[in-house]
């Protein structure tokens, strides 16, 4: 082995420049750019392939500590040698992988070679297909592969795009590395890329038989046509060596012919002796032409297949006996040989007869031919001697049938015999019988309408017509078979044979089907041919004709089924059907529903398509659907089918449309307000689909949920502001005024009210009884001053009877609008406002224009201090039917001259609530009246557990009017 194992980590770069050195070496003692001859050449499918190999250096060296990916551009180095169809079948690399770590063992797939251009994708063209072990077999290759282990990959690139762009591959070489403790590095080598070009050949392999022969012989030129979709026309090409090269005939035409031999037989002239060679050229009808060559292998052109492959043939003398008859120019239908024509044509056979130097007696000529079971004749004449000059004798033929027509590749023959007293002169040619030519001409069909459904015929037919028979033409009556073909889709025939009848009508009761193909609907093709293997007619078509596929349209309704009713405006009616065509094949159809009562139609017109053939269309009824029973009717419609309908019913009917009641947007206004406010108003939106009944909308109130009492039944009742009875009426809006005024709000009015709107229907259709209520609360009310009290002067005296003074207020029910406040009354509190503190001095209630008036008239037993003071009249939340309210403050002087001093406590104030244990805080509002108290102390009792911080408090003096407070800390224990 040339790499030392055990230098591997000892050596680093050194190994891997002795493994590049070599690398290289490699390259340069490969062989160079190889094309392989013409013998290299091999057939694959319908393709001609040869390999060609290109040399490349292309290397990837993984990096110390990454993987590495080298690029490399690449042309395909020979041309493809076709002219047509030029693709490549497959791309492989001849590489070499090295593990150039010792102890490693590199992984699958650790080195690849990719292959990429514009047109071919990218594939793999290299592929390590096995692990290495750098201590045992650290190189593998140098190997062809294509990739094979993985894919994509270039193993077959036929129709890939590989060989559209042959040049500018992008190549790209990865080198890899390991992990962790098999950290392995690779060298991966591309030192040839070898691609096999394939194209359709066109023409191939030629020969001529016998490869020698004097000139009447017939020599038969060969060649194969492999040329699928197109139409080849080849030549026949033939000269003295180095001379100019002369067609031979008319060229053939080969249709979409795959390795087709193509016969040419050709007879020549006594000029023509001696050596001459020959070729073939062809053209297709994409003008791509493939030239011949005569002599030339392992070119483009093709090579001979006779036994010197040399293309080369040899034209010998005519050997005569002395004195024997003269026949020249022999010819069937103007042609000495390779006439092609119908057994059915009148055949005309012709030569020249004359006798040679030395010939005596008459000339006797006798024509035979040979159409495969032996020379037989056909007729003879005479040329009377002494016959000097050429004189053409003509035969005609028309009683050939086909059992005549040439089955044998050298056709038939004919051939003239001359008989003298000399002796007898002979001359043979080939000729070819073939099928007579015929015309399909059209009788009936074309344009039909055929249904699939059942079993519906439609006849087409056609007549044959012998364009060849003898003397103008026949129609055909002997049976012979036509092939009807007609589509069953866009592109694909089904055939079926019928035969000629007596008058060479062809009829074929055409019956559209569902199996075992399919007949799609629409316009299909269809035309009448006789086939190739027909024995006496050749292969020919009638024009393509047409006749329209039709079908039918079944359907199926799955609901309403009549298992569910359905009411107005409540669940929607839920049409649901399927089609399928007369073969019962899911079929998309234009779909609506109607559903009828009578002369009402309900119609559902753009269903939605569900999966392939279902179609479902959601009606939401609405009170304009009459109620009543009704039945459904599916109809279907598409282009192509016939239209049809189908329907589901019932008795009475299929379902039953209930009438809808609805009582909705209950409003009440106000929501909230005093009872005294006038015409609280409540309306509803009402509906009913019903054509029967006139129903009343009712108001229901109470001060619970769902109330019972109707509105007409209070006290006072309610008033309906618009009519209440619905007959099938649409949003009708129904209004009731509604008065809550009562001797006593506070016990029956003031709360909350619950209504409730309910048709007197049996069903009870009502609104919410829970949801709906307004509250009802105490009248607001706004207290002004009275005309009497505001500035007046009053004297305190000692005993009541003295001097007094009326304090009058007036009330106005803000929630009526009204002074007449009473049933009930207003209770007005009036107060006496002074030195920071106030003072209840008496009360009054209103009267019916809404004046409450209080006779004030206070004594020194009152404590009242002498002064100017304000006064107010107030109703306050005692009050159980009128809200709070206050008047201004108003003025009034207090004189107290002829009352004595005192004190009085005027205000104590304590929190609502206390615990136990803790502080709290009782404070104290007290006055002076009759003049200024001097020494006044403040002394606060409790129980006797509780703890009192200073239970006495000196106040000093308290001047006339004024005020002083004490407050006292409190544990309560």
């Amino acid at each position: 082995m040339w790499l030392n194992k055990s230098g591997y980590i000892k050596l680093g770069k050194n190994v891997l420049w002795v493994v590049l050195a070599l690398s290289m070496l490699s390259i340069l003692m490969s062989l160079p750019q190889v094309s392989a001859a013409k013998a290299d050449q091999y057939i694959y499918r319908n393709y001609t392939c040869e390999a060609f190999t290109d040399s490349v250096a292309w290397t990837a060296v993984t990096a110390k500590n990454a993987v590495t990916v080298k690029s490399f551009n690449w042309s395909i180095g020979t041309a493809c040698p076709g002219v047509k169809n030029c693709d490549i079948r497959s791309i492989e690399t001849n590489a070499r992988y090295v593990n150039i770590v010792a102890g490693t063992t590199s992984a699958l797939g650790g080195g690849y070679t990719n292959i990429s251009n514009r047109t071919g994708g990218s594939r793999f063209a290299g592929y390590l297909n096995q692990t290495i072990v750098a201590d045992t077999n650290e190189v593998y290759g140098p190997v062809y592969g294509c990739g094979d282990a993985t894919t994509p990959n270039t193993c077959s690139t036929l129709g890939a795009g590989y060989g559209v762009r042959p040049w500018n591959y992008s190549v790209k070489l990865r080198a890899g590395i390991g992990a962790g403790g098999n950290k392995w590095r690779l060298i991966v080598d591309d030192f040839n890329v070898r691609y096999p070009w394939c194209w359709t050949p066109i023409i191939q392999n030629v020969n001529v038989t016998p490869q020698g022969g004097d000139y009447n012989t017939e020599f038969t030129f060969k060649v194969n046509v492999t040329n699928p979709g197109a139409t080849t026309n080849v030549y026949l090409w033939t000269r003295t060596t180095s001379g100019t090269w002369e067609q031979e005939g008319s060229p053939q035409a080969c249709v979409n012919c795959i390795k087709e031999s193509l016969s040419f037989p050709v007879t020549f002239a006594e000029a023509d002796i001696g050596n001459k060679e020959f070729k073939f050229n062809a053209t297709d009808g994409v003008n791509i032409m493939q030239a011949g060559n005569p002599s030339t292998l392992g070119t483009i052109t093709n090579e001979c297949l006779d036994s010197e492959k040399d293309c080369i043939f040899t034209i010998t003398a005519v050997s005569t006996a002395t004195g024997a008859p003269i026949l020249t120019d022999e010819k069937v239908n103007g042609v000495t040989s390779g006439a092609t024509e119908g057994w059915g044509t009148n055949w005309t056979f012709s030569v020249y007869v004359n006798r040679s130097h030395g010939g005596a007696g008459d000339i006797n000529l006798t024509l035979e031919v040979n159409t495969g079971e032996g020379l037989k004749q056909m007729g003879r004449q005479i040329c009377t001697a002494p016959c000097n000059n050429p004189k053409q004798l003509n035969f005609s033929v028309s009683n050939f049938t086909c059992n005549d027509i040439s089955a044998a590749a050298d056709g038939a023959e004919y051939k003239f015999t001359a008989t003298n007293l000399n002796g007898t002169t002979t001359t043979t040619q080939t000729y070819t019988i073939e099928k007579d030519d015929i015309t399909i001409q059209y009788a009936r069909g074309n344009n039909s309408i055929s249904n699939r459904s059942g079993d519906q015929i439609t006849p087409l037919s056609l007549r044959l017509f012998d364009t060849d028979k003898f003397p103008s033409g026949a129609y055909i009556s002997n049976g012979t078979n036509v092939t009807y073909s007609v589509k069953f889709n866009a592109a694909t025939y089904e055939s079926k044979i019928r035969k000629t009848d007596v008058s060479g009508y062809a009829n074929y009761s055409f019956n559209a089907t569902c199996t075992p193909n399919k007949y799609l609907v629409g316009d299909r093709a269809w035309k009448g041919e006789t086939e190739s293997t027909v024995k006496c007619y050749k292969a020919t078509s009638s024009p393509i004709l047409n006749l329209t596929i039709r079908g039918d349209i079944n359907l199926t309704i799955n609901t309403p089924d009549g298992s569910q009713n359905y009411t107005q405006e409540g669940t929607p009616i839920i049409f649901l059907g399927s089609s399928v065509d007369d073969c019962g094949d899911a079929l998309v159809t234009t779909v609506k529903y109607n559903a009828t009562s009578g002369g009402n139609t309900i119609s559902c017109n753009n269903p939605s398509q569900i999966g392939a053939n279902a179609f479902q269309c959601i009606y939401t009824t609405t009170l304009s659907n009459i109620r009543g029973w009704y039945n459904v009717t599916m109809f279907g419609n598409k282009a192509l089918h016939y239209y049809n309908s189908t329907k589901n019913i019932g008795d009475p009917g299929l379902f039953y449309l209930f009438p809808k009641k609805k009582l909705l947007n209950p409003v009440a206004i106000p929501t909230s307000g005093g009872w005294g406010k006038p015409n609280w108003n409540f309306s509803v939106n009402a509906s009913s689909g019903d054509l029967d009944k006139a129903l009343e909308v009712n108001l229901f109130l109470a001060k619970t949920v769902n109330p019972t009492v109707n509105c007409r039944d209070l006290s006072p009742n309610c008033v309906a502001k618009t009519a209440t009875s619905c007959v099938n009426c649409t949003g009708k809006i129904v209004t009731y005024f509604q008065n809550f005024t009562n001797p006593s709000p506070s016990t029956t009015t003031i709360g909350t009210w619950y209504y409730q709107f309910k048709f007197n229907d049996t069903e009870l259709t009502s609104t919410s009884g829970t949801d709906n209520s307004i509250k009802i609360t105490k009248d607001n009310t706004n207290i002004s001053y009275g005309g009497s009290g505001n500035d007046s002067n009053v004297e305190i005296e000692g005993i009541t009877g003295g001097n007094r003074t009326n304090l009058t207020v007036r009330v106005l029910d803000l929630a009526k609008n009204s002074y007449n406040v009473i049933n009930p009354n207003a209770t007005v509190v009036f107060k006496l406002l002074y030195s920071g503190t106030q003072k209840v001095i008496g009360q009054a209630k209103t009267n019916a224009t809404g004046y409450a008036t209080m006779l004030f008239e206070p004594t020194c037993a009152d404590g009242f201090v002498a002064g100017d003071h304000y006064w107010t009249g107030e109703i306050n939340n005692t009050e159980p039917n009128y809200n709070i309210s206050r008047t201004i403050n108003l003025t009034i002087a207090l004189d107290a001259t002829r009352c004595s001093q005192s004190v009085s406590v005027d205000q104590i104030i304590t929190p609502s609530e206390t615990f136990v244990n803790k502080t709290f805080i009782v404070n104290a509002t007290i006055s002076s009246t009759g003049g200024t108290s001097n020494n006044i102390y403040a002394n606060l009792s409790a129980v006797s557990v509780w703890q009192i911080q200073n239970e006495l408090k000196s106040l000093s003096s308290i001047a006339q009017g004024a005020t002083k407070t004490a407050a006292w800390n409190i544990n309560a224990t």
